[in-house]
Order: structure tokens, then C-alpha cells, then sequence
């Protein structure tokens, strides 16, 4: 679902209205085993499956990020998560979810 990596998440798994509620509650969790300095990585494996819910947990994650006065990045990002990013007009508000 979500793990703790050495500088950020990792995320394999779906990421839909079904699951947000539980991958943001684990994220909560495990952001207070971050690194307290230095980006936040969030590494994509294996996304099956995801909608917009995904875009407004990545939103609040930039959020939390921001108020720490740190940054987000994304790596791997899903080609489909960029689509839906770039339709909702979000694609230049996270670091790393620029379409070409």
C-alpha cells in the first residue's frame, strides 16, 4: 500500500476513492518518521488503478510539505496521473507531474 523509504513514500498499490481515506491516514503515520530535512520523495511502483482521489491526497501531502518548508517530488509518475493532472489544470502545482 505505502511504505517508508529513506527519504520519502512509496506507493504500489491503487489509488481510488476505495482506498484514499486509509492511504492518507497511513500517510499521516508515517510522515513522522521522515526525514526532518532534505524533499519529500514519493516513488510510484505499480499503480493499477487511480482517479482524481489521488490527485487531492498528493495535494494535501504538498501541503503538509510546504508548511514544513520542504518540497514534494514525485518519481515515476504514472503517464494517467499526469493526464488527469494536466485535465484538472493541477499539472504545475506538484513537482514532478509535468506533461510534455
Amino acid at each position: 500500500m505505502l511504505d517508508l523509504t529513506p527519504t520519502g513514500l512509496r506507493l504500489h498499490t491503487s489509488a481510488t476513492l476505495v482506498n484514499c481515506a486509509d492511504l492518507l491516514r497511513k500517510g499521516q503515520e508515517l510522515w513522522a518518521q521522515l526525514p526532518k530535512s532534505g524533499p519529500i520523495i514519493i516513488e510510484f511502483d505499480s499503480i493499477a488503478r487511480l482517479d482524481s482521489s489521488l490527485l487531492a491526497l498528493l495535494l494535501n501531502w504538498q501541503e503538509r510539505a510546504q508548511a514544513e518548508s520542504r518540497q514534494l517530488e514525485l518519481r515515476n509518475a504514472p503517464a494517467n496521473l499526469q493526464h488527469l493532472a494536466s485535465l484538472y489544470g493541477v499539472d504545475n502545482w506538484i513537482h514532478g507531474l509535468t506533461t510534455s
